[in-house]
Formats: C-alpha cells, structure tokens, sequence
C-alpha cells in the first residue's frame, strides 16, 4: 500500500513540475505565418485579457428575463447564478437563447464561454432536436473570434470546444471560444483544449455526430470516480 502511494505522489509531483514549465511556454507562430501577420499576431498575445482588464466588455448583473419555456430557477449551477443576476459577469453578447462572457481564468486572448440560457447539463445531454442551438452558439462564437481576431477566423487559429464529463467544470453546457490558438500556453492547447481527446470535443464533431442520429460524443458517461478506481487498479 505504500509503495502505491509514494508512486501516486511521486506522478502528482512529476506533472506539477510539468505544468509549471508548459505554462510559462508560448506555442510558436506557424511557419507560414510571416512578416505583418506575424507582427499583428504577436502584438495580440502581449494583450493579456483578464477581469480587471477587458476593453469593449462590461461586468455586469444579468438582469433579462427568462425566454419562454425557461426557468433559471432550476439551473443549480453558477452559471444559473450568472442568468439570474446574482454573480456578475464580464458580457460579450447576449441573445434569446444564448449569453457569452469571458471566461473566470482566461487562457487566450480572447476566450469565451458561449452558454444556452436553457439549462442542459452537458454534452451527454444533448438530442438532434438541439442541432438549431449549437447552430446559434457556433455563429456566436464566430462572431467574437471575427469582431477581435479576423486573422485568427481566416486563419482558422481557433478553438471551439466542449468539456466531456467528467472533466468539465461546470454542469452547463458551454462552448468554449479560444483565440488566436496559436497564442495559447502548450499546456492548454495541447492539454485541457486538445480536441479530439477524451475530455475535449471539438464543436464541428458534436454537431456531426448529431446530425447522423448519433451520440454527441463516442463515449459512455464516466464519473471521476470510475477513472480514479481504474488508476488505482493499474498503479
């Protein structure tokens, strides 16, 4: 038994003195990206976005009602709180369906949560009859990347992405916006943001997937517990 523990500590170790090093590194410009486009890249990532710092947003109290047929009452979720007004958010835009704020720990220069003001508690929850939502999210998304990074949008130096549970942090579905891409720190692009893997999908999967009457993602629900008794079994 102690010879499991000190392994486990030793790897809690080990990715600690990872992550400190990844987060300190900036992922390279691509290669053919060069002269001007480099430059205006480049000057957007000294940019740092955060709450204390957002130009062109506003924290604010969400103060809209509800769209019919919703009922924040029933979001037990912080970002209930955020659709009822209790907690304040740094707001991008809102429409009948849908809010997007910046996200509370910013890992690009632009990133953004776009959220249906309806509650859905994931992507396992999601039906081919929500295809017109996740429509209305992407076209959000697009237009905040194209308002802020048009290079990134023609560039296609983005990320629009989902947290596969467990592995979100929120029991909402959001849609994560981040851009350009190419500017984020390698332990979020190629980690918590690697699309594609088994915690992050990528937008366009989700709703191809549910455009062919299949699941929204290739995967059964797992909760933390099911993968920490399958790392305990094998170390």
């Amino acid at each position: 038994m102690y010879r499991r523990i000190f392994m486990i500590i030793s790897r809690a170790v080990l990715l600690q003195g990872m992550f400190t090093f990844f987060a300190t590194t900036k992922c390279p410009l691509p290669p053919s990206v060069t002269g001007e486009q480099a430059q205006i890249l480049q000057k957007s990532a000294k940019q740092e976005v955060g709450p204390k710092q957002s130009v062109g947003k506003v924290k604010i109290y969400h103060s809209y009602e509800a769209p019919n047929g919703v009922v924040y009452a029933e979001n037990p979720t912080v970002f209930g709180k955020i659709l009822r007004g209790e907690w304040p958010a740094l707001s991008f835009e809102e429409s009948n369906n849908t809010l997007a704020f910046e996200d509370r720990h910013p890992r690009a220069p632009l990133h953004a949560l776009v959220i249906p003001k309806r509650y859905i508690p994931s992507v396992f929850s999601l039906q081919p009859t929500d295809l017109t939502l996740l429509e209305e999210m992407r076209q959000v998304a697009l237009n905040l990347v194209g308002k802020r990074y048009p290079e990134a949008v023609a560039k296609g130096d983005y990320i629009l992405c989902y947290h596969v549970p467990p592995f979100n942090s929120v029991g909402h579905l959001h849609l994560h916006v981040l851009a350009p891409a190419s500017e984020m720190n390698l332990i979020y692009r190629y980690g918590k943001y690697q699309v594609g893997s088994r915690w992050c999908a990528s937008e366009e999967s989700v709703r191809k997937r549910l455009g062919m009457n299949e699941r929204s993602v290739p995967y059964k629900y797992a909760s933390f517990d099911d993968f920490l008794s399958a790392y305990q079994y094998w170390f």
